[in-house]
């Protein structure tokens, strides 16, 4: 994808959120991978956080279309919980989720473990990202982001991971999805 064509839409992006109450910042304007930081303040001591960014192909693989990833980042310290358990346990968020996908990132080059959410939206290779599927998409990204912080959050406490996943299992069978 054109550089010029990646600014374009993250500026678009940027103005978007923006008339949303996201704060945004454009990153590496200069450089061949330029993204769109995104934070919106939900509550005083808890933010959203959100990244887009463009996935580059290879011009045969997407003639016709571009790929925008959006990655959100859980905010907690997770390195108390085995890496087996963690891998395990976003196998689990998967499960629970209708769009996007968690994945686990081990800690490495002085960066902590973390887990990642990651929506990828496909859209024709001209248009600028649409601001109601992106608006209602973030919304739903959140909402699934804040689910997976509280179950992570429980586990972190000391909660067993069988006994949160039975109970969001019932709470699934009650409708809450």
């Amino acid at each position: 994808m054109k550089h010029d064509l990646k600014l374009r839409d993250l500026r678009s992006l940027q103005e978007l959120l923006d008339d949303l109450e996201w704060e945004t910042e454009l990153i590496g304007e200069e450089t061949d991978y330029p993204s769109l930081a995104a934070v919106l303040p939900v509550e005083e001591d808890c933010d959203e956080r959100a990244v887009f960014t463009y996935i580059d192909l290879p011009d045969e693989d997407s003639e016709f279309t571009k790929y925008l990833q959006i990655y959100l980042q859980i905010p907690l310290k997770i390195d108390r919980i085995p890496a087996g358990e963690l891998i395990v346990f976003v196998n689990q968020l998967n499960m629970l989720t209708l769009i996007g996908s968690f994945s686990y990132v081990p800690g490495a080059g002085g960066h902590e473990a973390r887990v990642d959410y990651r929506y990828v939206i496909a859209m024709e290779k001209e248009a600028l990202p649409d601001e109601g599927v992106v608006g209602e998409i973030l919304l739903n990204l959140v909402k699934y982001a804040q689910m997976a912080e509280g179950l992570l959050a429980s586990r972190i406490e000391g909660t067993p991971t069988e006994v949160i996943m039975a109970a969001v299992g019932h709470e699934l069978e009650a409708g809450w999805r």
